[in-house]
């Protein structure tokens, strides 16, 4: 059928028609009947009829608002101008499925006002249309909120699995840099970040740990031995503004240049980062360090990734927390064994002291020489050296000492 034969086409027939084929193409796509009453919320999706040579002939409006074409643009075009782009083996394979079993389906995408559309074009070829001619009825469905709906369901539960997989890690390890390296190399592989870098208070101050995400590229082999060498960055630079504030901080780097003018950020542009973040590492409300990222695309502070990366560091405190803790308990259940053990070994040592002492003493009284009364006043001497020697090792170990 050609355009001028579609055009004289009673408007009964025609509404007939695409009302039956609306029914069908509903019952073939979703298996639910669709009554003639139901048609009218139907059509408020994208409708079109296109002749067998692929020339659309009808084309409703809403199709040209979900496609981002005018609607006088689509009619007497290629069934594929609704596609977007070059025919594509996608597309290609779209058609010829069309012609051998008379229905197909594709799922397309346009930009409409520089926002990506999404849509489901569903087609089904009628061998007796209106005038007893073959025409080609197709339903374009707009998609966008369910298809951003699924993908923000499938970033939510990456992100829960990623602080799962955190979480679990780091609750059973015993080593605080294996616990981190694992942290900061799952985050920045969730979020494609390029650089991950951990920091740790001692003293107040902050120093570079040394410890980076595994997967970092060599090019940023300088940027890595700049950090961990130059004290300027945490003692001014943004990781130290950080710790201070005890507050997460995400900047543009095209501006913190500006801001910080040192020689690091300015390497940073070079290697084409675009945004950097620094997130304080607490336990007990207190900072114990700054974790920071770069990345190549926008980091926005108030996305649902960074109040996750956000609880990671604080998974990392707390984990630094338990480490310290535990090595706290193992080194006095250590004192209280070497108390326990000193005071045996002194029982031991202190009895021989004690005889060596008392016969020093009784050959003292009996002696005549002064030469060997001298040499037996030192061995005194040296008895009681040791004996305080050995009350003050007591003393060190006891509990309170």
């Amino acid at each position: 059928m050609t355009h001028k034969e579609y055009r004289n086409v009673s408007g009964f027939a025609l509404r007939n028609f695409i009302g039956n084929a609306a029914i069908t193409a509903s019952n073939t796509g979703d298996g639910k009947a669709i009554k003639h009453a139901d048609i009218p919320g139907l059509l408020q999706e994208g409708i079109f009829i296109a002749g067998t040579n692929f020339k659309i002939l009808y084309a409703n409006k809403p199709l040209g608002n979900i496609c981002g074409v005018s609607r006088k643009k689509i009619i007497g075009k290629k069934l594929t101008v609704l596609f977007g782009g070059a025919l594509s083996e996608k597309k290609s394979n779209f058609i010829n499925e069309l012609v051998s079993t008379g229905r197909s389906r594709m799922e397309i995408s346009s930009n409409v006002k520089d926002k990506v559309r999404h849509a489901r074009i569903d087609c089904r070829l009628y061998k007796k249309g209106p005038a007893g001619r073959s025409l080609i009825f197709g339903v374009c469905i707009d998609t966008t909120r369910l298809k951003s709906a699924i993908e923000l369901l499938d970033k939510r539960n990456g992100l829960l699995n990623l602080f799962n997989d955190v979480i679990k890690y780091t609750g059973r390890s015993a080593d605080l840099r294996d616990g981190i390296l694992y942290a900061i190399g799952k985050v920045c592989h969730y979020t494609q970040w390029e650089i991950g870098h951990c920091y740790l208070a001692s003293n107040g101050n902050l120093s570079s740990t040394g410890i980076w995400n595994s997967d970092i590229k060599k090019k940023y082999a300088w940027f890595r031995h700049y950090t961990e060498n130059e004290p300027y960055i945490t003692q001014v630079g943004m990781p130290n503004r950080c710790f201070r504030s005890a507050k997460t901080l995400v900047k543009d780097l095209s501006k913190i240049g500006n801001e910080f003018p040192f020689e690091r950020y300015g390497k940073i542009k070079k290697y084409g980062l675009k945004s950097g973040a620094w997130i304080p590492v607490k336990a007990n409300n207190k900072v114990e360090g700054v974790i920071e990222f770069f990345s190549g695309s926008k980091i926005s502070p108030n996305d649902e990734t960074m109040a996750v990366i956000n609880n990671i560091c604080l998974e990392i405190g707390s984990m630094k927390e338990r480490i310290e803790s535990y090595e706290t308990i193992r080194s006095n259940e250590k004192l209280a064994a070497l108390g326990r053990f000193s005071a045996g070994i002194a029982h031991e040592i202190r009895n021989p002291l004690a005889n060596i002492s008392a016969l020093s003493q009784l050959l003292l009284k009996n002696e005549e020489a002064s030469e060997k009364k001298q040499h037996l006043s030192h061995i005194i001497e040296n008895t009681v050296i040791a004996n305080k020697i050995i009350t003050d090792l007591l003393n060190f170990v006891a509990p309170g000492g």
